[in-house]
């Protein structure tokens, strides 16, 4: 049995209203790794006027599966978009376009000058990003132009930010005035090319109070050890499988570039011989640019930068699908968002990342929910 509450607040977090799902007409909401998730709920207007709701209020989705109420997706959706309109029916309804709270990250920049401590960073990649919303976003913001001063201003009073961990790889990066969520997504992306699987999410806490968390190795729970849940064709919990055999952006000799000038430029070489003789025209050249790294830098470290190189640019298995629920493997109460499950097809098994969720709820329907619950991995 599944059932729906959604509970609605001002902008402050001070309880409005709930919505059964006999109010509603429809509704779907989609959200995901790395990306603002997006909720649209339509209702009949039954006397409502566009006062009644404002830019900023809050609605919080609850699933309940046999009883069990839990919060979806451990967000809270914002109201950015309110129509109300009238059918060739005379229905009068109002439809609302609702955010998740990733869309405050999306809305601000790195508001520091080039080379300050604020825009330029080397630190753990899990530490950085907290870093980056910290002080673009939280209690740690100051004036870009006078960093002694605190510019309230900017910070969300609602938000907290994690601890670090310091998890993830050591990095180095550069960020003056971009935006800040692009450079989020970068840092995860360049963790997860070396090796270790980032992401960050922002997790409703309390009503309108939020944190800013990282996530490494996966957003969930960890279900490819001891306590396995597997996800292929054969347990028919596995629909619309892909698996991809990816060639194309592969590098396996690397000239590592360091510091000098001419023949008296450092030059470090580095390969994959067993990837290199996988073909008789497989030999991908790169260069990886380290004069940024102190003149003193060993061969080690340049070494090291180079197989980073050809690991990200490694050839890769991809497998995507969509779980399909069964008795056993529900949606919920087995699994959710952000775990990572074993996937097999064709043979191949892979870690994989339920990293996409898509609801649909039409209560007058034929079809009550539909589930689209996206994996993803890679090797």
């Amino acid at each position: 049995m599944i059932d729906y509450e959604i509970i609605r607040y001002t902008s402050a977090g001070v309880p409005i209203d709930n919505f059964t799902l006999s109010e509603i007409s429809t509704f779907s909401l989609a959200y995901g790794d790395m990306t603002v998730g997006a909720l649209v709920l339509q209702m009949p207007r039954a006397g409502r006027s566009p006062n009644d709701f404002e830019k900023d209020q809050i609605l919080e989705v609850y699933r309940i599966v046999n009883g069990v109420k839990y919060l979806e997706g451990e967000r809270a959706w914002f109201i950015r978009r309110r129509d109300f309109f009238e059918n060739e029916q005379g229905l009068e309804s109002i439809l609302l376009t609702c955010y998740d709270a990733n869309y405050l990250l999306d809305s601000r920049i790195i508001a520091y000058y080039a080379n300050s401590a604020y825009a330029d960073k080397a630190d753990y990649s899990d530490d950085m990003l907290k870093a980056l919303v910290y002080e673009n976003v939280g209690a740690g913001c100051v004036v870009y132009n006078s960093v002694s001063d605190i510019d309230t201003s900017r910070i969300l009073s609602g938000l907290t930010v994690q601890g670090d961990f310091s998890l993830a790889p050591s990095i180095t990066k550069q960020f003056a005035w971009e935006k800040l969520k692009p450079n989020l997504d970068e840092i995860c992306g360049q963790s997860r090319e070396a090796g270790t699987y980032l992401t960050y999410d922002m997790v409703r806490t309390g009503r309108a109070t939020f944190e800013f968390r990282t996530y490494t190795g996966q957003r969930g729970n960890d279900y490819t050890g001891t306590n396995r849940k597997v996800v292929s064709k054969d347990f028919g919990n596995l629909i619309n499988p892909v698996l991809t055999f990816d060639d194309e952006n592969e590098r396996n000799y690397g000239y590592v570039t360091g510091t000098g000038i001419e023949a008296a430029r450092t030059i470090e070489i580095v390969s994959d011989t067993d990837r290199i003789n996988a073909s008789p025209w497989n030999r991908r050249e790169l260069q990886v640019y380290a004069a940024y790294l102190s003149a003193d830098s060993t061969s080690a470290h340049l070494a090291a930068q180079g197989n980073a190189a050809l690991y990200e640019f490694r050839p890769k298995i991809q497998l995507t699908g969509e779980i399909s629920e069964t008795e056993n493997f529900r949606y919920g109460i087995d699994f959710g968002f952000g775990d990572k499950l074993i996937g097999t097809y064709l043979g191949y098994t892979l870690d994989v990342h339920l990293d996409k969720i898509m609801i649909t709820v039409n209560p007058s329907g034929e079809q009550f929910e539909t589930l689209a619950l996206r994996i993803r991995g890679e090797s």
